[in-house]
């Protein structure tokens, strides 16, 4: 794709956006799933399990995109303003993630036994899908600024 420079944008920059778009939907379902008056208890539980996986690898090539483009001379934090915010909300984010799986997983696995475990695990599903917001629209920002700044 052709920049306002000339230049072109490294494919490999857009494999984060395609990974990472289902992840935050995933996210996103797996709450909805959750604050409806019908409950999907164990498609709940696959949904959570799925963006898990899924947001890792996104992570994951989020930082060899950005480890790549630094050695082929590209800053990539210089250039896109909000790359930085993008990344650190993104670490949040995963690090929330994280938690909500293993919360989650506990609850599966005791069936319900754990009545502070489901309360920590619906406020931290509420400050989750808060940040999983604010990264998508970090992220499309990024994307869209992306070819006018390299």
């Amino acid at each position: 794709m052709p920049t306002a420079k000339g230049k072109t944008v490294p494919s490999y920059l857009f494999v984060h956006p395609v990974v990472g778009l289902p992840a935050v939907g995933l996210i996103l379902g797996a709450f909805a799933m959750k604050t409806r008056k019908r409950y999907y208890y164990n498609l709940h539980y696959v949904t959570g399990l799925c963006a898990f996986v899924i947001a890792f690898a996104a992570r994951s090539i989020a930082v060899w995109a950005a480890l790549r483009a630094l050695a082929e001379g590209i800053d990539l934090a210089r250039t896109v303003p909000t790359l930085r915010p993008h990344s650190l909300l993104a670490s949040l984010v995963f690090l929330s993630l994280l938690v909500q799986t293993v919360m989650g997983l506990t609850m599966y696995l005791a069936r319900g036994t754990q009545t502070r475990v489901i309360r920590l695990h619906r406020g931290n599903a509420r400050i989750l899908v808060g940040l999983a917001a604010i990264i998508l629209l970090l992220g499309l920002t990024t994307l869209i600024l992306l070819p006018l700044r390299i």
